[in-house]
């Protein structure tokens, strides 16, 4: 019996010789982007220089991930890593008396801890919801999620046993406590169905490295146009002001929306990369991914 999904399983020479049971470290590279970053070094040694071309497979990665996750364009920006993503969100907030508290989960991966209780020393009161038997209940984000919470920050999928949370629900139990959310979705963009907006989401991260078939080098940042024209990032760079090729070193001036978050010079090779496995993905569909994947 043919695999449902035999033609693009042919798209990934390793699954040939191996089995791949899982992609939380580093999913499997297709053809499709292997030759896409081989059209990128190509024309490094042809041309000399591709920036134009460049910057056009980043802005096409942009758009590929926002379709993906129902999210605009102008919403979406690209940073690192998600570690660079938390903590350039991290040090954007104030931390004022009253609303000052940070919620994370004892499920979160490390660095989701790490970066919140390194705010600390500038008046965040960080707190931890805790797990039972693998899972955070529901009913917990009640208890935990107080009027001073600032940001409530949570997995999507848990890295390290795929317990899964119901986003929609949590948005409405921390928005009515006065608290945004921020979702990390590292283990489920590309394998799982996101709409930012039909779940309420205010900010989400996600890398390509994955679930999303790509390589390191390229993270995805999402915020609400609404919410990202109200911040003023401290960490920064030339990427991220409104015309990065004025070159005016004595003014500050953020790009809207999610692109004042971006810092310097993205990976190009990371781009052609995304941008062809986002393309792929939604060429399948993630809905028909994770029916598959369900499916008993």
């Amino acid at each position: 019996m043919d695999h449902p999904y035999a033609s693009y399983r042919s798209l990934f020479p390793v699954l040939a010789s191996k089995i791949h049971l899982a992609s939380c470290s580093q999913g499997a590279i297709s053809k499709t982007v292997s030759e896409a970053m081989e059209e990128y070094l190509n024309s490094l040694l042809t041309t000399g220089v591709n920036w134009s071309q460049s910057i056009q497979e980043v802005e096409k990665a942009k758009k590929g991930f926002a379709k993906l996750i129902g999210a605009e364009p102008n919403e979406i920006a690209v940073l690192g890593s998600v570690s660079d993503i938390f903590s350039t969100i991290a040090t954007s907030l104030s931390f004022e008396k009253g609303k000052n508290r940070i919620v994370t989960t004892d499920m979160d991966f490390p660095t989701v801890g790490h970066v919140w209780l390194a705010q600390r020393k500038f008046g965040a009161n960080v707190s931890f919801i805790p797990s039972q038997q693998g899972v955070i209940p529901i009913e917990y984000y009640e208890r935990f999620v107080t009027s001073d919470t600032l940001i409530t920050s949570i997995s999507h999928i848990c890295y390290f046993n795929g317990f899964k949370q119901d986003i929609k629900a949590i948005a409405e139990i921390v928005h009515r406590k006065g608290s945004l959310l921020f979702v990390d979705a590292y283990q489920s963009a590309g394998q799982v169905p996101i709409d930012v907006k039909k779940m309420d989401i205010d900010i989400l991260a996600a890398g390509t490295r994955k679930y999303m078939l790509g390589i390191p080098g390229m993270a995805f940042l999402y915020m609400k146009t609404e919410l990202a024209e109200k911040w003023k990032p401290r960490v920064t760079g030339w990427f991220g002001q409104a015309n990065h090729s004025k070159f005016d070193i004595h003014q500050l001036t953020p790009a809207p929306g999610a692109r004042r978050f971006e810092t310097g010079t993205p990976s190009f090779i990371s781009a052609y990369a995304a941008t062809a496995a986002i393309r792929l993905l939604l060429e399948i569909g993630v809905e028909n991914i994770s029916s598959y994947l369900n499916a008993d």
